[in-house]
């Protein structure tokens, strides 16, 4: 068995949510989009979990400066 691990950072998210979502959501999705293709390249993918994990979680309603608060 093998483990593949990334972190990224950004998203403690006090204000304008929306502007640091728009930053990470491409970054996050082209690292695990070009994961997925060597894996299917190597047609391994159908022996792949993905675990997702955070230290902390964000409230979905955003506040009054358009962040997010810890829940």
């Amino acid at each position: 068995m093998s483990v593949f691990f990334v972190q990224h950072g950004g998203y403690d998210t006090h204000a304008n949510f929306q502007t640091a979502f728009d930053r990470l959501m491409p970054e996050l999705d082209g690292g695990f989009g070009g994961f997925v293709d060597e894996m299917k390249s190597q047609c391994r993918w159908e022996d792949v979990t993905v675990v997702m994990v955070s230290e902390f979680a964000r409230t979905l309603t955003e506040h009054t400066i358009f962040g997010t608060d810890h829940a």
